[in-house]
């Protein structure tokens, strides 16, 4: 899986209509949100990060395990040069007739981009019949990046396989169809400039959208629409309740590599009932070396923080002391797979979400093979079944604190 795979990961942009005009979640709107996403039974929910194109046998292994629910299809940013972000703005400051030729364009990109979604679904589908494996939902992800909210309404409808008037499209074409949307800003960097959000939809503008699409019968009723959080990043959980509030169902949130942000981030979330109305499903990524971490601290906007900083060093001084080991036993074959320093370090993070009240679930983001090794591991332990996440979507935290001080001293 490359870089661009995980995409939806960013949502680092806020537009000042999603700061100021989004509604605070009421008790019986989040009890009818909850209630209203059959995406699982109950928690503990987890679900897969999937590769872009033909499916990956290492995924295939771990779906096979069926310990997930549902497997999110990440999106190629369909605009990401400086030159995109040009066409964008002056589109809307030039003459009709170049307007509205840039604008087929962008529509054209995007379209595109969301039918190569759907060859991706079925491509997975077909692999997993091959192997006779139990049917999963599908998540496709529809990023805005610098496209208008009249292309992202077009690509959500090619992803929910109807037409923009609703109509469902036959059976041979863009099929199949995704059983939810994960609505997302982008991963590009122009999003975070001053003065641009007003050209920009951002991922609460796509939420409102998406649900008067589905009011208005233009999308499914049973689409579900999901959405990203970023813990380590966002002062407290009041914009991932502006996306419930503007119909988010479930919360795919960034992985917890700073984990007192983290769990500040939760224990906000917490007091303002979203593990009530929505899933939130950690993002659990099975970082597998220094450079895995360096990779997910630039995707999550933390690349500068300390404790990831701190965190790369220790992968690194792993690695190194590792290979100096390898060095001294010349000769002697090492065996593909995770280090032993990963194995622990990640060991010691499932422990502590399995410990984290409020917690659905998790999200697996593997994007490397020993990543789905330790994943699939884990899997055939038990580690993603109902009896070893007991406070699973649950407000009661008290056995939180006796478990997370047992765990690795590197999440301080």
């Amino acid at each position: 899986m490359g870089t661009a795979v995980t995409a939806w990961s960013i949502d680092i942009e806020h537009t000042c209509a999603d700061w100021f005009s989004a509604p605070v979640v009421h008790q019986e709107a989040a009890a009818g949100a909850a209630a209203a996403c059959p995406v699982f039974a109950g928690p503990p929910s987890f679900t897969l990060e999937a590769s872009v194109g033909s499916a990956n046998q290492l995924d295939l292994d771990l779906l096979a395990t069926g310990a997930f629910g549902a497997e999110v299809h990440p999106d190629l940013p369909i605009a990401t040069t400086w030159h995109g972000l040009y066409k964008q703005i002056s589109s809307r400051l030039q003459g009709t007739a170049r307007r509205d030729a840039l604008a087929a364009a962008a529509k054209a990109q995007s379209k595109a981009a969301a039918v190569q979604m759907m060859a991706d679904i079925a491509s997975c589908e077909e692999a997993m019949d091959s192997q006779g494996l139990k049917p999963v939902l599908h998540v496709a992800t529809v990023g805005a990046q610098l496209s208008s909210m009249a292309d992202i309404s077009d690509a959500m409808c090619t992803a929910a396989g109807v037409t923009p008037s609703g109509v469902r499209r036959e059976a041979s074409e863009h099929r199949p169809h995704a059983d939810a949307l994960l609505l997302v800003s982008g991963s590009h960097p122009v999003r975070t400039l001053p003065l641009l959000q007003q050209f920009l939809p951002g991922s609460v503008a796509m939420l409102r959208q998406a649900s008067q699409l589905k009011q208005r019968g233009v999308l499914p009723q049973q689409l579900q629409l999901w959405a990203v959080a970023n813990p380590v990043m966002e002062p407290d959980a009041s914009y991932t309740e502006q996306k419930v509030a503007a119909g988010a169902q479930v919360i795919l949130t960034q992985p917890p590599l700073d984990w007192a942000r983290f769990e500040a981030w939760m224990e906000d979330a917490r007091r303002r009932q979203l593990h009530s109305a929505a899933r939130l499903l950690v993002g659990f990524p099975l970082l597998s070396s220094a450079a895995n971490v360096t990779f997910w601290g630039a995707l999550c906007g933390a690349g500068g923080n300390q404790q990831v900083q701190q965190l790369q060093q220790q992968f690194a001084a792993a690695e190194e002391a590792d290979k100096q080991q390898q060095q001294q036993q010349a000769g002697k074959r090492s065996q593909p797979g995770p280090s032993a320093f990963a194995q622990q370090w990640n060991s010691a993070l499932l422990q502590r979400l399995q410990a984290t009240a409020g917690v659905s679930g998790l999200h697996l983001m593997p994007i490397t093979a020993n990543s789905k090794r330790m994943a699939l591991a884990m899997a055939q332990q038990g580690a993603f079944t109902g009896s070893a996440w007991p406070l699973a979507g649950k407000a009661d935290g008290s056995s939180s604190s006796s478990s997370s001080s047992s765990s690795s001293s590197s999440f301080s």
